[in-house]
């Protein structure tokens, strides 16, 4: 039996919201930082966005979702 440890936070799984990020687009990782509304400050210009690479874009992305919640 495979044992999952799923870690919660504000009522939503973390493995759900990775689930979600993994079958982005860069284009859509980098339009959701862009335009993602937070109660903390995200300030990223296009152009350092499309320096990273796609897992970091991801791992910037998760980080903000789990913030947030």
């Amino acid at each position: 039996m495979k044992s999952v440890v799923k870690l919660r936070k504000g009522g939503r799984s973390v493995e759900k919201i990775a689930v979600k990020l993994a079958g982005l687009s860069r284009a859509q990782l980098r339009g959701q930082l862009l335009s993602m509304r937070t109660r903390f400050r995200m300030d990223f210009t296009a152009e350092y966005l499309n320096s990273l690479s796609k897992d970091k874009l991801r791992h910037i992305l998760l980080a903000a979702h789990l913030k947030a919640c």
